[in-house]
């Protein structure tokens, strides 16, 4: 199993959801319910952690802005298979095995289409790569983490300030400049 790297420290967030402050304390607290944050929470929950993520949309709301397509390759399926989620993104995707490319010229031409070299040629044992919306990927992540008793979600939050406690029992902790 692979480990992530990060440093873990008490964590006290003041943040704004509508005009109330709030203060919270996890084992981690993570800015941005994206597919990465949400991600992280999941694997953190199943390494006994908990977390907070404070996300400033809400996630049942369609952004324009993110409206764009993921490609979800070997690595990124590695993850979602570890978060036992890989079928469920499969099963919101387009399949695909074979890939091609085309020239595009600067007057706006395009070459005819050929296929891009494949390592392994045993199409039985060749991983797909899966195309989805980026709204289904968040969407599945979404779920998967209001199940986890380990995460809290809080949406529509807007972060003011940051402030760190060292952790107790001693010993340096934390970055931060003098000055």
């Amino acid at each position: 199993m692979r480990t992530l790297p990060m440093l873990l420290l008490p964590l006290f967030l003041v943040f704004s959801p509508g005009a109330s402050a709030v203060i919270v304390s996890a084992d981690a607290t993570i800015i941005g319910g994206g597919p990465a944050g949400l991600a992280l929470a999941l694997s953190l929950a199943q390494r006994g952690r908990t977390s907070t993520v404070l996300e400033r949309r809400d996630a049942s709301a369609f952004d324009a802005e993110r409206a764009f397509l993921y490609m979800i390759d070997g690595r990124g399926q590695r993850t979602l298979r570890d978060l036992g989620l890989l079928d469920q993104v499969a099963a919101r995707s387009v399949e695909q095995r074979d890939f091609m490319l085309a020239l595009a010229t600067p007057d706006g031409g395009v070459g005819d289409p050929m296929p891009l070299p494949i390592i392994n040629t045993d199409e039985r044992e060749r991983q797909p790569a899966y195309w989805l919306p980026r709204d289904a990927l968040v969407g599945v992540l979404h779920e998967a983490c209001e199940r986890e008793s380990r995460i809290q979600l809080l949406e529509g939050a807007r972060v003011d300030h940051l402030a760190f406690e060292p952790a107790s029992g001693g010993g340096g902790g934390g970055g931060g400049g003098g000055g």
